[in-house]
C-alpha cells in the first residue's frame, strides 16, 4: 500500500474487522478520542441513517472527544474498516489487526432488531429461527478466521464487553498503534460510557448496549431455542446460553 502523509506526517494504520452489531460505532467514538483519525473514502458515510445516529448522542461529549491534551503532537491514524470490504472476512495484510467481538447471542439479537425495525427486513424473514441460525453460522466462521489471522502477526482482540466496562482495551489499542493518544484512555472511557455519551429520551440506534436484552424478549426466546446449540463458541471465550422457550 502506498504511504499516506497528512500535514507532512506518515499515518499509522491498523486494519479493523468486526461482525455486524458487535459495537463498531461505539469503538469508532472511542478511537475518535484517542487518535487524530484520518478517514479513508467510505461509501455511505453520509447517508441519512449514519447522520441520525449521531443525533442521539450528547454534542458536548462529542466536542470533548474532539479535543486534545496540551503538548500532544499531531499523529494521523487510519483505522481501516474496509480492508476486505464492509464487514469483510478478516485477512492478514501489511498492517496490525484489530478484531472486535461481542457475545454471539447479544450480537444476533441486535442484528435481528436492526434488520426488522430499521432495514425493512421483517417481511422477508419468514422463519426467524432459521434466519438466526444462519447468522450464528456466519458469526462462527467470521471469528474462526479472525483468530487464525491474529495468530499470524501483530494484532489484538477487543471484546465489546471489556470495552464498555473499562479503559483496559483502549490502553491495549494505544500500545498496538504506537502513538501518544491525544486524550488519555481513562478519560476517553469516562466520556464514552453509555449513560454519558447518549442523549436522554427515546433512541433508535443507541438503545441500551445491553447484552442481556434478548433474555427479556419472550418472542425471541420462543423461536430461537436450539439455533446456536450446534456450534461451539468456547474458542471465542463465550458460552452461549440457549434461550428457553417462555413458559
Amino acid at each position: 500500500m502506498r504511504d499516506r502523509y497528512y500535514f507532512g506526517t506518515l499515518a499509522r494504520q491498523v486494519d479493523f474487522f468486526a461482525f455486524p452489531r458487535t459495537g463498531s460505532h461505539f469503538f469508532n467514538y472511542c478511537t475518535s478520542g484517542l487518535f487524530d483519525l484520518v478517514a479513508l473514502p467510505t461509501p455511505g458515510i453520509d447517508n441519512s441513517e449514519a447522520v441520525s445516529r449521531q443525533q442521539e448522542l450528547d454534542p458536548a461529549v462529542l466536542e470533548a472527544l474532539a479535543a486534545r491534551q496540551d503538548g500532544v503532537p499531531y499523529q494521523p491514524v487510519i483505522i481501516n474498516q474496509r480492508a476486505t470490504g464492509q464487514h469483510g472476512d478478516p485477512a492478514r495484510g501489511e498492517h496490525p489487526v484489530v478484531v472486535l467481538i461481542r457475545d454471539p447471542m447479544a450480537t444476533v439479537y441486535s442484528y435481528y432488531n436492526a434488520a426488522t425495525s430499521r432495514w425493512g427486513a421483517g417481511e422477508r424473514i419468514k422463519n426467524v429461527g432459521a434466519w438466526a441460525e444462519e447468522k450464528f453460522g456466519r458469526y462462527h466462521r467470521f471469528y474462526t478466521r479472525a483468530l487464525e489471522v491474529l495468530r499470524t502477526g501483530p494484532g489484538i482482540l477487543i471484546r465489546f464487553e471489556d470495552l464498555a466496562a473499562g479503559p483496559g482495551p483502549l490502553h491495549d489499542l494505544v500500545r498496538l498503534v504506537g502513538v501518544r493518544p491525544k486524550l488519555e484512555p481513562d478519560l476517553v472511557h469516562r466520556l464514552t460510557r453509555f449513560d454519558s455519551i447518549t442523549r436522554p429520551g427515546a433512541r433508535t440506534f443507541y438503545r441500551a448496549g445491553d447484552n442481556d436484552a434478548w433474555s427479556r424478549d419472550a418472542a425471541w426466546r420462543g423461536v430461537v431455542p436450539g439455533a446456536p446449540a450446534r456450534l461451539d463458541f468456547g474458542a471465542f471465550g463465550y458460552g452461549v446460553a440457549v434461550p428457553s422457550a417462555p413458559a
